[in-house]
């Protein structure tokens, strides 16, 4: 319902605008591996987006602390990261961004999980079977 103003009555806003736990799901990191600045789960694209600072916390750790977080499971209890890329590579590669070269993705599959990794610090993971088609 509308107000004379046009602008939506506070108790019909408050009702229509709160979100159900499906719709949206914040989730703060506390693991042993690292602490992310966000970490969000987007239902309309069907992933989870983990912001980290470069600069303190190395891409490889920001992806085994997304991935473990997302999965529910203690770091050591998910796949080894190396079965699947090269931690130091994938540091060196993601890690070493220069401001002329733009922003880099490395994309990679762990656990049951797609992930893409930017070097301006962002994981983003997505359940298998949510790859775009």
């Amino acid at each position: 319902m509308m107000s004379s103003d046009n602008r939506p009555n506070s108790e019909d806003n408050v009702l229509s605008k709160a979100p159900t736990r499906s719709e949206s799901q914040i989730r703060s990191l506390e693991c042993d591996v690292c602490s992310f600045e966000d970490f969000e789960y987007h239902p309309e694209e069907g992933v989870y987006r983990a912001i980290f600072d470069p600069d303190v916390v190395s891409p490889s750790t920001a992806v085994v602390g997304a991935v473990s977080a997302v999965a529910d499971k203690d770091p050591l209890d998910i796949e080894p990261l190396h079965s699947t890329i090269d931690p130091d590579a994938l540091n060196t590669l993601v890690g070493d961004r220069r401001g002329s070269e733009g922003d880099i993705h490395a994309r990679f599959s762990i656990e049951e999980y797609s992930v893409t990794l930017t070097s301006y610090g962002c994981v983003t993971v997505r359940p298998s079977q949510s790859d775009i088609r």
